[in-house]
């Protein structure tokens, strides 16, 4: 094919993303620029789509939760909803409790048939793993988890 003929293409293959059709046909490119801007538009599409995928999820998950749905309800549909998107086999919820000094476990959901921190368990948050949670707000992921 053409450069003339891909660049024809690539700009159709753009219009149709702009109007929210990510999984377009690009063709294969060749080992030149040309080409590469087609790789480049078709690793686009693919990025584009699994946004948008994250963003109906996180909008069902705003739904459950605005539909005056229990805390339970909206975290089991978090459990469910965002498997695809983030692979995890576990996902707690904790709240911090006595001013912030303890944190208790309030839901956890696991794929192991048995579970060591469950709700209702709590502790100290001085000197704990998850105060590093609190100073960074970063996420904790433990890729080894036992039960």
């Amino acid at each position: 094919m053409r450069s003339n003929e891909r660049i024809r293409r690539y700009a159709q293959a753009t219009e149709e993303m702009i109007e929210g059709r990510f999984r377009v046909d690009i063709p294969a490119g060749q080992d030149d620029v040309v080409g590469r801007l087609g790789n480049n538009l078709a690793e686009l599409g693919r990025t584009l789509e699994r946004r948008f995928d994250e963003m109906r999820r996180i909008g069902q998950v705003t739904e459950h939760a605005n539909a005056g749905l229990l805390l339970d309800d909206v975290l089991d549909h978090v459990y469910e909803a965002f498997r695809e998107v983030i692979p995890y086999d576990r996902i707690g919820f904790s709240l911090l409790e006595q001013e912030g000094r303890v944190v208790r476990a309030r839901w956890a959901r696991s794929e192991a048939p048995v579970m060591k921190i469950v709700g209702g368990f709590s502790q100290t948050l001085e000197g704990s793993s998850l105060q590093r949670i609190i100073d960074t707000g970063e996420p904790r992921i433990l890729n080894d988890l036992v039960g």
